[in-house]
């Protein structure tokens, strides 16, 4: 995580390049420029002009340039600036766009939305919320496995919004019933610690659908009454891990499909909000009715009386409604310079690129389509060399990963063809190399060097491990570079990922049996192939994230179609 706000120095923060719309992102690169001005300075002189009289004793007659050989010069230093430009943009795989997009100016952590404030009067309290509450009152029977030698305890259900907590020694796993199949999970993203007034409790926001049993045809929007859920889980220090629905913030959209904290500028205290609430975070939203919402969220603790679970309606602080789709998963710019750049990929293949800061009804300041299918999974580069630039996962034939430009046309500025005979389903971006995972179960990389191949070659990508079913989503954690991902076999596996290799391990996994969903966490070595377990429909994974405080580390949640969230420390 970056410094608190007060360590930023706006002096220290490079401006991004003028842009505008319809105009060619440059003329001439740099390099070719200074290539141009070297062959000017070596280049003859113009004659001078003619005086009368002797030329001065000693002075060697001056002969005349003839006009081929001035040509030839030209040529020379036209050719060497054309050589530099092209060599320039194959190192850098950019490229040259005929049209330009608007985006913002540099914003600051400390100043960054401000007017995105959560207000008492917009907090409206639901007093009837039981049409809002998920279907499924009691889980299926759970219990935990952690240790081989000790037998694990009797199964036992757990009611809507409870939690139960399984320890042994440092070892502990916390399960959270959240009423119905979830899809949308993110940790919210808090100060460093040891920062004044910044509070040591970790949120977790879920979004799920409304029941075990939630149908969805593909591209088919749907509506009805939902809640995406906020829980406090407590310090996550030293065993500190007490779980609580702290706040229910309902919906008109029947179900939600991704969530997505803004990283970095979120949380605003109470003496800097005049008035108005503090602010938890910017959480965004995907959800079912084609609405992608931005919620300005309080801390529960600054609407609540006392530690009741506060059921309230939040107005948006930015919206937009996506008329014939919806969206599937979003993404937070991660870089503080275009931080409020939200990219958002939709069910009929297009992603579209918008200014939450800026925008006023005029729609994404870019809009493309990617894959013909659908779009699984987007995520921007984490370089700051490229901070505009994202990859775009999903459905279509032949199937590609597609890599785009916020500032080139809407053809992929870099595109290759893995060979899978699965689609890809999620995409993340791990210490300079491209995971990749498909539907088939297989666990793609591809290394940094791809950069310099030419636009669109065939390029096989090293299949690292194999997962035994349809791999659904993968999240990074930046601070101990483990890449977990979670599958439909019902497994949870962590990729350490590193210059000198790659290595996977099941760190977690559930099973049915005798109608009881057992949890297993033990480490278990995997081989790089493996087959594909059809495993029930209650022990399939569909969403992991990693906890990105520092306070928070090394915290994860997985979640599924058991209507079950689980959390715990992975070191």
């Amino acid at each position: 995580m970056l410094p608190p706000p007060a360590s930023v120095q706006p002096e220290t923060v490079a401006p991004p390049p003028p842009l505008g719309v319809g105009v060619a992102l440059h003329s001439i690169s740099p390099a070719a420029a200074a290539v141009a001005v070297a062959a000017a300075s070596t280049a003859e002189p113009p004659p001078a002009k003619k005086r009368r009289g002797r030329p001065p004793k000693g002075a060697s007659p001056v002969t005349k340039p003839t006009a081929a050989a001035a040509a030839a010069a030209a040529a020379a230093a036209a050719a060497a600036a054309a050589a530099a430009e092209g060599a320039e943009k194959k190192s850098k795989y950019i490229k040259v766009a005929d049209r330009k997009t608007k985006l913002p100016p540099p914003v600051y952590t400390d100043k960054f939305l401000d007017w995105l404030l959560p207000n008492a009067q917009a907090v409206e309290r639901v007093e009837d919320p039981v049409p809002y509450l998920p279907l499924n009152e009691v889980s299926a029977p759970l219990t935990c496995e952690m240790d081989e030698d000790v037998a694990p305890p009797k199964p036992d259900p757990l009611r809507r919004f409870d939690a139960r907590v399984w320890r042994s020694g440092d070892e502990l796993v916390a399960a959270l019933q959240v009423g119905g199949s979830a899809w949308g999970l993110a940790w919210c993203p808090l100060p460093e610690a040891g920062a004044p007034n910044v509070p040591r409790k970790q949120y977790l926001a879920i979004g799920c659908h409304p029941s075990l049993e939630s149908k969805h045809v593909v591209n088919c929007k749907t509506s009805g009454k939902g809640a995406i859920q906020l829980w406090d889980m407590g310090t996550c220090q030293q065993g500190d891990v007490k779980p609580r629905l702290a706040m229910c913030l309902a919906h008109e959209a029947d179900t939600v499909w991704d969530l997505t904290w803004l990283p970095y500028g979120g949380y605003i205290t109470a003496d800097r909000t005049k008035g108005a609430l503090p602010r938890l975070g910017v959480l965004a939203a995907a959800l079912g009715n084609g609405d992608v919402n931005v919620y300005s969220v309080p801390p529960p603790e600054s609407v609540a009386k006392g530690e009741e679970t506060v059921f309230a309606r939040i107005a948006p602080s930015w919206s937009t409604s996506l008329h014939s789709t919806y969206a599937t998963c979003l993404s937070w710019n991660p870089h503080q310079t275009y931080h409020s750049l939200l990219l958002v990929g939709c069910a009929d293949g297009s992603v579209s690129v918008w200014n939450v800061l800026e925008d006023r009804g005029l729609g994404p300041i870019l809009q493309l389509t990617s894959h013909s299918l659908g779009v699984q999974d987007v995520a921007w580069s984490p370089d700051p060399d490229e901070a505009l630039y994202f990859v775009v996962v999903g459905r279509s034939s032949p199937i590609t990963i597609n890599l785009f430009n916020t500032q080139a046309t809407s053809a992929p500025t870099w595109q290759f063809y893995p060979y899978s005979s699965g689609w890809c389903t999620g995409v993340s971006w791990a210490n300079d190399q491209l995971f990749v995972v498909s539907e088939n179960g297989s666990t793609m990389a591809v290394q940094s060097d791809f950069k310099a191949l030419p636009l669109k070659t065939v390029v096989r990508p090293t299949v690292l491990h194999q997962f035994g079913g349809s791999v659904n989503c993968l999240s990074y954690n930046t601070r101990n570079s483990k890449l977990a991902g979670c599958s439909a076999d019902g497994t949870l596996r962590m990729i350490t990922a590193h210059k000198r290799g790659n290595e996977c391990k099941s760190v977690f996994a559930l099973d049915l049996v005798d109608g009881a969903l057992h949890v297993i966490k033990q480490e278990k070595e995997r081989s790089n192939v493996g087959e594909i377990v059809l495993a029930d429909k209650l022990c399939w994974l569909n969403s992991v994230s990693w906890n990105p405080n520092h306070d928070g580390q090394p915290w994860l949640a997985v979640s599924g179609n058991a209507g079950v969230v689980f959390c715990s420390a992975f070191v």
